[in-house]
């Protein structure tokens, strides 16, 4: 039996979480609508920080997922 490597394991959990962060920023603050006059500049700024940041996350769970998910053989090729 193969040994869980952790830091993988923790490399998945912070992209399952910034997948949830990316959602909550895009979904529910609305910065993508336009609709950002109300807010102060530090908060677009920050709205806008988080999303740069989480932006990386689907990229980051598919290399994860793939990396321990394939495994290249001929028969799988064909």
């Amino acid at each position: 039996m193969k040994a869980r490597d952790a830091n993988m394991d923790l490399m998945r959990i912070t992209a399952m979480l910034l997948v949830m962060l990316f959602h909550d920023n895009f979904y529910s603050i609305a910065v993508e609508e336009g609709s950002i006059t109300g807010f102060p500049s530090s908060q677009i700024f920050g709205f806008a920080l988080m999303k740069c940041i989480s932006m990386v996350c689907v990229n980051m769970f598919i290399l994860i997922s793939g990396w321990y998910g394939i495994r290249p053989t001929l028969k799988k090729f064909v």
